[in-house]
């Protein structure tokens, strides 16, 4: 079941977002998946409030490796209303390729150079709150891979309890068995709460 560290854009505050899901906990849900946050002193303070409500359930932080600008700023901005750190934003900046009054006639050997190192630092931005996440005794990484499976295959090698990617046919060490259980929860899941 999803969990919101900066609240659903619907709920009219973190309380009774954490009160709505502590209901569907109480109706039976299996684990916890959070939705993209990159604000880590707000995951920290929402990770202390759901513990704090009684809420126990394994959590798998739900994680978007940056490997573009557009599907970055798309699902900060239009998607999650999530909180985009200044690091971020300065990756952001430096490899801006979206109409550019600074540089109206960039070449396409500018533009794609602009692609690699955004997805290079992006890569490196992600892996820095993976790990923090870790550190926090969170028991598992959701990647939202955005149908780019193949880009984040770096990943694998990132120690964790479980790993549930979004496009699970990229890991061979998912067993058909988890994915199976995961459907069948979910499924009985919304039967209940709906």
């Amino acid at each position: 079941m999803g969990g919101y560290p900066e609240k659903h854009f619907e709920a009219p505050n973190i309380e009774t977002d954490i009160e709505n899901l502590k209901k569907k906990v109480d109706a039976g849900a299996d684990y916890i998946i959070t939705q993209l946050c990159w604000d880590m002193d707000q995951f920290k303070w929402w990770y202390d409030a759901i513990r704090s409500a009684g809420i126990t359930l394994p959590v798998d932080v739900g994680v978007m490796p940056v490997l573009d600008s557009a599907s970055t700023i798309n699902m900060a901005l239009s998607h999650n209303a999530c909180v985009m750190p200044r690091a971020l934003c300065e990756i952001i900046s430096r490899n801006w390729i979206f109409p550019n009054v600074f540089s109206p006639e960039e070449s396409e050997e500018e533009i794609r150079r602009k692609k690699d190192a955004f997805m290079e630092e992006g890569i490196q931005y992600t892996i820095s709150p993976i790990n923090e996440y870790l550190s926090l005794g969170v028991d598992g990484i959701h990647l939202f891979t955005l149908n780019k499976a193949d880009a984040v295959k770096f990943y694998k090698g990132i120690k964790t309890k479980y790993f549930v990617p979004v496009h699970i046919s990229m890991f061979d060490d998912i067993a058909a068995d988890d994915i199976e259980r995961a459907t069948k929860n979910l499924k009985e899941l919304t039967e209940k709460v709906v």
